[in-house]
């Protein structure tokens, strides 16, 4: 089911407030016909020095007007900037073995 509506998965409007040393992600995911419980929405940045990536899971929120998908948010300290986090669509088969089983990503551009 995944692969076959992979393609119809897309981004819409990022936005990002900084508030008290804090960013807030909210990012709009379009579905099209696929489950939504089959994709994850994570904020992933690179590492820095001997740290590894960073991802951060991304909570489904609000139903989308007037089309199939939702809101997905996340907030993260401010001690890196706005610049160094990308949305991005994972899958989140629940009988995944882990995210390199499935090379679905998809990267808000």
């Amino acid at each position: 089911m995944l692969e076959a509506h992979w393609s119809g998965l897309r981004f819409g409007e990022i936005r990002v407030q900084t508030d008290g040393g804090r960013h807030k992600f909210a990012v709009a995911v379009y579905v099209d016909d696929l489950d939504p419980d089959l994709i994850a929405v994570e904020l992933f940045a690179d590492g820095r020095g001997v740290e590894g990536p960073l991802r951060v899971s991304m909570h489904r929120g609000l139903a989308l007007i007037g089309a199939r998908g939702f809101t997905y948010e996340v907030d993260v300290p401010g001690d890196r900037p706005v610049r160094d986090y990308t949305p991005r669509i994972v899958s989140a088969c629940p009988d995944s073995l882990g995210p390199l089983e499935f090379p679905f990503v998809l990267w808000a551009g």
